[in-house]
């Protein structure tokens, strides 16, 4: 059994057409088919059923396509750590981050990270919760750093800490005295939030809802510039983790007496390989 015939076996699979996987790596058609034939005789099964007009793959084919989906998966990933260990490799790592939490972790990242390690690209990509999980199931994303909820249950995920969120409110406003407030007290006021996918917008709402109120949002925003503009002219109120109340002086943060937490983490697909230049990043991230 070779390894390049459980790449032709794969690719059938996927094209199901003799023609089209031999176009694919530059071969002949009668190569591919004299392949499959090969590896069929070696282990003593038909993997896959053949006429005119199609290519069907058997029972026992679909069995053995899990195992080969396996082995070339951990083949990639040996190549990929082997890769690691080159002197003087340029190392990039795909990272996803929420914009909520990204407004606050990117300068440590390009500040810090990358003086430390110049050997590393980050390739950061800025995406809500439902477009991160999409990008790691998808293989765009190495890891991301993400709001840890049950959605992530089929991605590897890695606890850091648990963040506070409060309201959020300018020097102006009403609240600048307080130092806790009832969630209910908030029935009346105009909420500025980032847009649907982001999880702390669906926090908020569902907390509205725990106390049988609608929330009158009059604006939503996929940059987190805009929403703390508009709160700073005291148009509205939003909800930030208690990590940005020292770098944003000209706000005014409010804790809940009933404290709102979310666990932040990274995540990753399960199974998944991840590079000595991950590794790095996870260790740094962990101690920020």
């Amino acid at each position: 059994m070779e390894l390049q015939q459980l790449k032709y076996f794969k690719m059938l699979f996927h094209y199901r057409n003799f023609t089209r996987t031999a176009q694919e790596f530059n071969i002949s058609q009668p190569s591919i088919t004299v392949s499959i034939k090969k590896l069929e005789e070696e282990l003593g099964v038909k993997l896959l059923e053949r006429n005119k007009k199609y290519v069907k793959i058997t029972p026992v084919g679909e069995v053995f396509l899990e195992r080969v989906i396996d082995i070339l998966k951990q083949v990639e990933d040996t190549s990929t750590e082997i890769s690691d260990y080159k002197l003087n490799k340029k190392e990039t790592i795909r990272i996803g981050i929420p914009p909520m939490i990204g407004s606050y972790l990117l300068p440590h990242l390009f500040d810090d990270f990358i003086v430390k390690y110049p050997h590393i690209h980050l390739d950061v990509k800025e995406l809500g919760t439902v477009d991160i999980q999409k990008a790691l199931t998808n293989g765009e994303l190495d890891i991301a750093l993400v709001i840890i909820t049950d959605s992530y249950k089929d991605h590897h995920t890695y606890y850091i800490k648990d963040e506070e969120i409060c309201l959020v409110s300018s020097k102006a406003s009403k609240y600048h005295k307080d130092i806790y407030i009832d969630f209910k007290d908030l029935k009346n006021e105009t909420f500025i939030l980032m847009n649907e996918g982001a999880v702390i917008r669906d926090i908020i709402i569902q907390e509205c809802h725990n106390y049988s109120f609608e929330p009158h949002i009059i604006h939503s925003s996929t940059q987190i510039e805009t929403v703390r503009k508009l709160v700073s002219l005291n148009i509205g109120v939003t909800f930030m983790p208690n990590v940005f109340a020292a770098q944003l002086s000209n706000l005014n943060f409010t804790s809940f007496k009933n404290p709102i937490y979310i666990k932040t983490g990274l995540s990753w697909t399960e199974d998944k390989y991840l590079s000595r230049a991950c590794q790095l990043l996870i260790n740094y991230i962990k101690n920020i």
